[in-house]
């Protein structure tokens, strides 16, 4: 297989980095700060973003799809449409990124 170096900056896929990325963080700053503000901020940013990872970008795909019906009936070339993450994606990257924090944590 071909490895895509570039895939963590494109949307889609398996697992989702963002998550990681940010399940990671927020796990990172419990683990070192506790129950602090700061945790709390990046709670919710966590939050905000792996809900935008599943709904907002699923919805904007389904209209990409209405999109490319519009321009196929005039003859145009069609978008790539492009869905976001599957709730499954979203839950592994989120794990991986838990994981991680916790692995480098205990390891240093």
């Amino acid at each position: 297989k071909k490895i895509l170096w570039l895939s963590g900056f494109s949307n889609g896929g398996m697992p989702s980095s963002h998550s990681a990325l940010m399940g990671s963080i927020t796990f990172a700053l419990l683990l070192e700060q506790g129950l602090t503000p700061v945790f709390f901020l990046a709670f919710v940013i966590s939050t905000l973003i792996l809900r935008d990872a599943v709904t907002v970008r699923k919805e904007v795909g389904l209209i990409g799809e209405e999109i490319n019906k519009m321009l196929k009936q005039k003859g145009l070339k069609e978008l790539d449409v492009i869905y976001g993450h599957t709730l499954l994606q979203v839950t592994i990257g989120l794990i991986i990124g838990i994981i991680s924090s916790s692995f480098f944590y205990f390891l240093f």
